[in-house]
């Protein structure tokens, strides 16, 4: 099968598939071809849909335990999902709808530049559903985050955040 090239703004891409979407979740990316089929969870799956603006990040029974480590600046991030809205197709802003029980687990990692944040979003981060949401993120030196966003809205989910840092 010939490859195709694709410019998506000054980015060349060999196919559609390995769009860079700019979302992570449980240590994996998002691409055009897993967005709808899904990022296993534990028991249950992420699936992220790029028809809305911003995105929509559905967790269904999603159990994460396993970060995305983001490097930036010489501070070694640990996230249990990440959004870099310096992708080319990225976006700053992301809706995250909660379906059913879900849970983001950053284990314990500790260092002199090390963060361990539950969900990282440098734009606005709307939460929504009809599920529960628990958060738990570990660092006994206090560098942790619940939730690392400039703007959260949360409407119709519970919400619990267990932070040795910053809740929100």
């Amino acid at each position: 099968k010939p490859l195709t090239k694709t410019w998506k703004g000054s980015y060349l891409y060999y196919s559609d598939t390995d769009i860079d979407l700019g979302v992570w979740v449980n240590g994996q990316q998002f691409t055009m071809e897993n967005a709808k089929t899904g990022i296993p969870c534990g028991s249950g799956k992420a699936t992220l849909d790029t028809t809305t603006s911003p995105f929509t990040l559905v967790l269904d029974n999603a159990v994460i335990n396993n970060e995305y480590v983001w490097n930036h600046s010489g501070i070694v991030y640990y996230c249990g999902i990440f959004g870099n809205s310096f992708a080319p197709e990225g976006t700053p802003d992301i809706n995250i709808k909660v379906i059913g029980n879900c849970s983001i687990n950053v284990s314990e990692k500790t260092g002199l530049y090390t963060e361990n944040t539950g969900i990282f979003f440098n734009g606005s981060v709307n939460i929504f559903g009809d599920g529960s949401l628990a958060i738990n993120v570990g660092n006994s030196d206090k560098r942790a985050s619940g939730i690392y966003t400039p703007h959260i809205s949360v409407k119709d989910i519970t919400l619990k955040i267990d932070s040795d840092g910053l809740a929100l």
